[in-house]
């Protein structure tokens, strides 16, 4: 049972914001403190909170890595749902403003996005939620993952794309690429990451024909990715859990000298 391998819904307070930040921890039922675990970060899909990508984490594996799940800071009209964004769309429209302004404003724009804009603000929140885990548990500082489901992959893409020596790789499920000018200035030292993509073949808010395209241009641009298809919609399913497990697997082999 998830309960099982709750360690705690902790509310960790960040040096960079004057509130707290709610999260759940997963910790193996046979913890060894003195072996550096890889840390899987899970971000829930909007509608979602902390305690639905607890339960992915733990569809994935019960005893491989501690998991860590942020609670969305955006809190929508429905009781207990969260989100990453004020609107899900809100990422994408940046671009298309872009055409219309020129370098100096678009350069003002992505200052004063650093300070205004939510997602800017839940990617810095997160981070500094990872510092707190490492010096809380036994993390492996060169193996920690995001993975991220619907909005929660599209946050693990901009988290990985904006500082890629902090992670390992990234796994999304049924997510989109952000097209933000902003997440591409690190673009080559991405190249170093891993990238899993699965998606539900009858996903019809965002088509598998969008997102293999997507996967296209990343592989084009020489980065590391696996992507693969499964018959559901939106909704992740066994088997994507399944391929999740196996492919960190491989990755945390391929780390050990």
């Amino acid at each position: 049972m998830t309960s099982d391998r709750l360690r705690s819904a902790i509310r960790m307070e960040t040096a960079a914001w004057s509130k707290g930040w709610i999260g759940a921890t997963l910790v193996p039922g046979a913890y060894e403190p003195n072996y550096q675990y890889p840390l899987v970060v899970g971000l829930h899909g909007r509608g979602g909170n902390e305690m639905q990508a607890a339960r992915w984490l733990q569809s994935v594996s019960d005893r491989n890595f501690i998991g860590f799940c942020p609670r969305g800071h955006v809190s929508l009209p429905q009781k207990g749902k969260y989100g990453w964004s004020v609107a899900s769309e809100s990422a994408e429209s940046q671009p298309s403003l872009f055409h219309s302004m020129s370098t100096g404003e678009i350069f003002r724009s992505l200052v004063e996005s650093e300070i205004t804009d939510p997602i800017a603000a839940g990617e810095f929140a997160i981070l500094d939620q990872i510092r707190q885990m490492q010096d809380e548990l036994s993390v492996h500082p060169d193996r920690v993952f995001l993975m991220g489901v619907g909005e929660g992959a599209s946050m693990a893409y901009r988290l990985a794309l904006s500082f890629p020596d902090r992670f390992a790789g990234v796994i999304s499920i049924n997510g989109q690429l952000p097209r933000s000018l902003r997440y591409l200035s690190r673009f080559h030292e991405s190249r170093r990451l891993k990238f899993l993509v699965l998606h539900g073949a009858w996903d019809e808010q965002l088509p598998l024909e969008t997102v293999g395209q997507q996967v296209k241009e990343m592989k084009n641009a020489g980065l590391s990715v696996a992507f693969q298809s499964y018959p559901t919609d939106e909704k992740p399913v066994k088997p994507m859990f399944e391929a999740v497990n196996h492919w960190l697997m491989r990755q945390i082999s391929s780390t050990i000298c």
